[in-house]
């Protein structure tokens, strides 16, 4: 029977789209005791109506050792959000996501309805592209070392002998070439800032910088390369950062702000603003305001999964908020030993 605009839904009307429902639903006593599943929940958790009225909806399902019923006992009659995992009639793991609604009779639960997603197959492919990203991510670093020492041991070798040969040209010349000299002088400067650009490339590649000085430093002086050659101000500030962080977690920071500021010039950009602090036990990352430039959840390009799943390398945690008028706010946190603080 339709429902017409205006109509009052009635009970039965709501029992219709709640059993036609692809989504699981159950609906249960203030004490958690299933008295009402749909068939979605049937083809989901392989139970039949009969074997779940009346029993606990917790040890049903198996939610009871994870602290899902701590969450759920305690929501004092809010609505709540968890994302854990589950059990099957025949024992086999879903992974699930369950909204719980309260019903509410004068201002207490008089009960509430449980409303279950199975995200297992959707896990399973954020796990799969993480490993390989993860993958990538090493091949990256690997390839980027390979590259930094061609440029150090070959172009950059090359380079210096390209500049002693220009200087003893000079010299074996006639005082009397003065023009001739003058445009080898030219030609030993532009050898020296390829050079230097060259040498400053194989160290950005490789990132040797960061066994030799702390995160903090290494950060500051990108920041200020950025700031001198790229034309985006970035300013950047540290406060009791750890004197000692485990390589990899420097290299995951060290990546994430070169990504994060990996950005087209834009003339009139806002600056961009890094912190580096540490508490007990963590090291934080706070990037704020990417001027005009906007990265957000939808951001399809490789840049933001790569920024994340260096995080998750290193075990860290990464959120990211997009500014209304336009920007970016990340904030990156990771655990370091405590004895290196």
């Amino acid at each position: 029977m339709p429902v017409r605009f205006g109509s009052a839904i009635t009970p039965e009307h709501l029992e219709q789209l709640i059993g036609r429902c692809p989504v699981a639903i159950a609906h249960i006593d203030a004490r958690h005791h299933v008295l009402y599943c749909n068939p979605s929940f049937e083809e989901i958790f392989g139970y039949r109506t009969r074997e779940v009225l009346g029993r606990k909806l917790e040890s049903l399902i198996g939610i009871e050792d994870d602290g899902s019923t701590i969450a759920l006992g305690r929501g004092h009659g809010t609505r709540i959000h968890l994302a854990t995992r589950a059990r099957r009639k025949d024992r086999t793991l879903l992974d699930i996501e369950v909204d719980v609604i309260p019903k509410k009779r004068t201002g207490r639960p008089a009960g509430y309805w449980a409303i279950f997603q199975d995200v297992t197959a959707l896990r399973s492919a954020e796990t799969t592209l993480s490993r390989v990203t993860q993958m990538m991510i090493g091949a990256q670093e690997r390839e980027r070392f390979g590259i930094a020492k061609a440029l150090h041991d070959d172009v950059a070798q090359r380079l210096t002998v390209l500049q002693i040969g220009i200087e003893r040209l000079k010299t074996d010349l006639p005082s009397a070439r003065a023009a001739l000299k003058a445009q080898l002088e030219k030609l030993q400067t532009e050898a020296k800032g390829i050079s230097a650009g060259v040498r400053a490339l194989s160290l950005d590649l490789d990132m040797p910088t960061l066994t030799l000085v702390s995160i903090d430093k290494a950060l500051e002086r990108l920041c200020d390369d950025i700031t001198a050659h790229r034309g985006i101000k970035v300013h950047f500030t540290s406060s009791h950062v750890p004197r000692s962080v485990p390589h990899d977690v420097s290299l995951a920071l060290f990546r994430v702000v070169q990504d994060a500021l990996n950005l087209p010039e834009q003339s009139g950009a806002r600056p961009v603003r890094i912190t580096l602090s540490g508490k007990p036990g963590v090291i934080q990352l706070a990037i704020r305001d990417l001027g005009s430039v906007r990265i957000d959840e939808s951001d399809p390009g490789l840049r933001l999964i790569t920024m994340r799943e260096r995080v998750a390398m290193v075990k860290g945690t990464f959120t990211m908020a997009a500014r209304p008028e336009g920007g970016t706010e990340i904030d990156i946190g990771i655990g370091v030993p405590l004895s290196g603080d």
